[in-house]
């Protein structure tokens, strides 16, 4: 059960350790354009908005899961290992901006509702002049 649970905590982690990274590249993007911080959701895939709070309580009933039915030092050290991890990994900048660009530039994604579909096009070509601003500023 503690193989299943560890299993269960590892893949939760690298899955929130992605979205941390694409979330990280985005508030870049804001903070490099001096644009509101808010942006960010609008720039990360709407599946990563909605899945981001199950995800992390998952991730911590798993450690309390394995607090109660192991020892207490097990979820400590996985914990700690997991913000430690957070903190030194480093975040590869361009894999996520060739995602957001991508994103961007695919005619399907709406960032606005359909009846706003001039400021979903101003939008998406803003995002892109911001992409190109922290590639530029950043050399990535």
């Amino acid at each position: 059960m503690l193989n299943i649970l560890f299993s269960a905590y590892i893949i939760l982690a690298v899955i929130k350790l992605w979205m941390f990274m694409w979330q990280r590249t985005a508030l870049n993007i804001c903070r490099a354009n001096d644009m509101p911080r808010n942006l960010t959701g609008v720039m990360v895939p709407y599946w990563q908005v909605i899945l981001v709070w199950p995800i992390w309580v998952s991730k911590f009933a798993v450690l309390l899961l394995i607090l109660i039915f192991f020892k207490w030092y097990i979820p400590i050290i996985m914990g700690v290992a997991d913000i430690g991890i957070s903190a030194i990994f480093p975040i590869p900048h361009s894999f996520f901006l060739n995602k957001m660009e991508k994103r961007l530039k695919n005619p399907n994604v709406r960032l606005v509702r359909k009846e706003y579909s001039e400021k979903n096009k101003r939008m998406k070509e803003s995002f892109l002049d911001a992409i190109r601003i922290v590639r530029e500023k950043y050399n990535v």
